[in-house]
């Protein structure tokens, strides 16, 4: 009876005969890389290189199986054609022998793994890392921990010599480690995490600041999962509205908001969610009556009735008014601010054309910041605004 020791030995031959050209080939893929340019193919067509260690394998009791593992959003394939082309390429880097020592670890892994969810984010900056209290990091792009996807995102913003087109606004990075990711037969969700999306649209409480996720990917943290990955994958960029032009800085009065945020029952987060992301959609918007738009979706989000519309725009300068104003004077001008706001929305919706872009731009950024007090004094509350007793104040309260 042939003992796995045979098959092993096979296997750690077959890996040694073509490590050399596996070495000169990668080798050739990095140049052209560097080059910007793919100027000529390597001498050995990898999959002449890939076919002798993938029909070995083949062979092998161990590693002839074709499981499909998920964690999360990410899927491990373990058939020998995509793994022998993974096999080759740690031979060529760390030895034949612990290719195969490499690939008795992967066949072993079972249960559960880390996961690291991970995005390019726009309309921030900042010159240091920064960890909030939910796990939710963020950093410099350069910053951000190494792999295929978060190399490539690097790379769009590399300064070459010479005249060029490049973009004004750079990206930060944003990550979330999860532990735990339960061992499944099917993917389930996606790159994006609903955590450090709730966490960077957070940032809108802050004055005039609106974050937006770009391009979105998840990485393993166990390297041995991650050498068995199959290329890229990643989430395309799902930004509505302006990219933001200018970064706003991550300072201390900004993670107070956030944190203070991040302390509220998860319920009321996920309340916060709409008002907040149509305010930060809002301060992209290209048009005032957009803007306005958006400005009125964000107030019926945190102080509207729940399927009653009757005198709505009513309520809501008198809601909003006594809010935010404790005297009769100062609630008069949040009272004609949203009047106008409103007026400014009615127009935009039935197609009326602007009579004067320059005062619609004044009503519409009143409006947003506006928005962005009743976001902050719900925040600052602690829960949500109970419009009943608003309605029910006499006008000196």
């Amino acid at each position: 009876m042939i003992g796995i020791e045979h098959y092993d030995t096979a296997l750690i031959a077959a890996l040694d005969a073509v490590r050399p050209k596996v070495q000169e080939t990668i080798a050739h893929f990095a140049h052209q890389r560097t080059l910007g340019v793919w100027l000529e193919p390597p001498l050995t067509p990898w999959h002449e290189l890939v076919s002798p260690v993938q029909t070995t394998m083949m062979a092998h009791p161990v590693f002839n199986q074709t499981p499909m593992r998920a964690f999360g959003p990410k899927q491990v394939i373990l058939s020998c054609p995509p793994l022998a082309a993974n096999a080759i390429e740690v031979a060529a880097e760390r030895g034949s022998v612990e290719a195969v020592a490499w690939l008795y670890r992967l066949f072993a892994i079972r249960g559960s793994t880390s996961i690291r969810y991970v995005a390019e984010l726009y309309g921030l900056k900042l010159d240091e890392r920064v960890r909030l209290s939910n796990g939710v990091t963020l950093v410099p792009l350069d910053e951000l921990p190494s792999s295929e996807n978060a190399d490539a995102v690097k790379a769009q913003f590399v300064m070459l010599p010479g005249p060029q087109n490049f973009r004004m606004e750079r990206a930060i990075g944003a990550y979330l480690e999860c532990d735990n990711i339960p061992e499944t037969q099917t993917i389930t969700g996606d790159s994006r995490s609903d955590i450090l999306e709730s966490t960077v649209r957070a940032f809108t409480l802050v004055d005039d600041m609106a974050p937006v996720i770009g391009t979105t990917w998840s990485d393993f943290l166990d390297p041995d999962l991650v050498l068995a990955e199959h290329g890229r994958m990643y989430g395309g960029s799902r930004i509505e509205g302006g990219l933001p032009t200018i970064g706003k800085e991550v300072d201390d009065y900004a993670l107070r908001w956030v944190e203070q945020y991040l302390a509220l029952p998860p319920d009321m987060r996920a309340r916060l969610d709409i008002p907040l992301a149509r305010l930060n959609l809002g301060r992209r918007r290209l048009s005032p009556g957009d803007q306005a738009i958006e400005a009125g979706i964000c107030l019926e989000a945190l102080l509207g009735d729940k399927g009653d519309r009757q005198d709505l725009s009513y309520k809501l300068r008198l809601r909003t008014a006594r809010l935010l104003e404790k005297t009769f004077d100062p609630r008069k001008v949040i009272f004609a601010a949203v009047n106008k706001l409103y007026a400014l929305r009615s127009r935009t919706v039935h197609g009326n054309t602007s009579r004067n872009e320059a005062e619609d731009r004044k009503v519409a950024k009143e409006g947003l910041d506006i928005c962005a007090r009743v976001l902050q004094t719900t925040v600052r509350m602690g829960k949500l605004v109970d419009v009943t007793e608003l309605d029910l104040k006499d006008e000196g309260a």
